[in-house]
């Protein structure tokens, strides 16, 4: 059973990406960040991408760093704004899937499939 992090600040969304995620069968630990709680090596992890913010760039070299080999899969309220679903940007920084935020069930589940795919 493939193992999800999820790394989301916002309470009620982390909570609710990880019930779509275990609905679906994976395991899923989940942190408000990076370092805020100790999470095993996992396959996919999903990650708030805030471009704009300070520490932004810090938050995905640190998933990197924990988590060698992982897939990421970034989520963003800028999607719709600034940022394309296939962004130059995100792809620079390691993220090999990017969904709005708030994504659908069905968007989640499609991106990890693929990240899952790749690791195959």
């Amino acid at each position: 059973m493939p193992t999800i992090a999820i790394f989301e600040n916002d309470p009620a969304m982390r909570a609710l990406l990880a019930e779509w995620l275990a609905d679906a069968g994976y395991r899923v630990r989940a942190a408000r960040a990076p370092g805020a709680g100790i999470i095993p090596h996992a396959d996919v992890v999903l990650v708030d991408v805030r471009y704009r913010a300070a520490g932004a760039q810090d938050t995905l070299e640190a998933v990197k760093r924990d988590h060698p080999g992982a897939r990421l899969v970034g989520l963003s309220t800028q999607l719709n704004h600034r940022l394309e679903g296939d962004s130059a940007l995100a792809r620079a920084a390691g993220v090999r899937y990017l969904l709005p935020k708030p994504c659908t069930r069905d968007e989640l589940l499609q991106a990890v499939t693929g990240a899952l795919a790749e690791v195959a």
